[in-house]
């Protein structure tokens, strides 16, 4: 029960109006024990529990006297809160909310244990913080520990994302690797197509899996029928393949291809929707 007696007896007493309370604590506490316990409750030092340089609380405490917002946040400390946010001054008004929680201690201001920041050190803690790279969540877990103000988790979640070093070396989803179609027996035994354009003109490209042979045909639309045609040509000269490979788009996933594929007898094969490397 010793520190809930000590609170009630460090009280500040009102001389014109003496309790028996009072008056039994003084006759039964002496006077090293009323001292003991004024030392207790005044020698509560927050530096001694914040890891930070003496050259940054000097730097702090100058930047905390200079910077305007933080003198009209010292003053609501020590002079006490309007009842009604709308008395607030606006450039403290976001402290209002957690407003029991500061403190002003050796030309500082604390939110419970944490150091608010002036904004003339806000760009420069932050460069201190990111330091070693540690990443969004990273810098937010340790700065969070000793430092706060207003919008921290915003400003430095922006700060990051404009650093170099970070977007080359940020995770990123694994890729799978690439997987290559099987090689054929025999030539022409699977084929592939694709359109290209080149200087403004339209291209048709048709290689065989076994050998890389390419055969490129001019075509003056992109048109199932003219595409067709020219595949025609093709099986004319080196036979119907078994398998034929192209992308999505038209004109291969038209009606008209297919009741091609299903007159000629062979199998069509489409890459990976929406991954055109896939398509090679």
């Amino acid at each position: 029960m010793f520190l809930v007696d000590m609170l009630s007896r460090s009280k500040v007493k009102d001389n014109n109006c003496r309790s028996d309370r009072d008056i039994m604590c003084d006759v039964f506490m002496t006077e090293e024990e009323r001292s003991h316990i004024e030392r207790e409750v005044e020698s509560i030092n927050m530096l001694q529990y914040l890891s930070v340089s003496q050259g940054g609380l000097k730097r702090g405490q100058k930047a905390t006297e200079q910077d305007k917002d933080i003198s009209e946040l010292k003053r609501l400390i020590q002079e006490g809160w309007p009842e009604d946010i709308s008395q607030v001054p606006k450039s403290v008004k976001c402290y209002y909310s957690f407003r029991e929680e500061l403190i002003f201690q050796e030309g500082l201001i604390f939110k419970g244990e944490r150091l608010d920041i002036p904004k003339v050190m806000r760009e420069d803690t932050m460069q201190r913080m990111h330091r070693s790279h540690l990443g969004v969540q990273g810098c937010l877990r340790r700065g969070g520990e000793v430092m706060y103000w207003p919008r921290m988790n915003e400003e430095v979640k922006e700060f990051i994302s404009r650093c170099e070093v970070c977007k080359v070396y940020q995770d990123r989803q694994q890729k799978e690797p690439m997987i290559g179609h099987a090689i054929p027996n025999r030539p022409w035994h699977k084929v592939g197509s694709d359109l290209f354009e080149l200087q403004n003109e339209h291209f048709l490209v048709f290689v065989d899996y076994y050998s890389d042979f390419i055969e490129v045909d001019k075509i003056y639309d992109k048109k199932s029928k003219s595409v067709i045609s020219k595949l025609k040509s093709q099986f004319a000269r080196h036979g119907i393949p078994n398998q034929f490979v192209s992308d999505n788009g038209p004109p291969c996933n038209s009606i008209e291809f297919a009741e091609f594929s299903k007159e000629y007898e062979f199998e069509h094969k489409t890459s990976s929707a929406r991954y055109p490397q896939s398509n090679g």
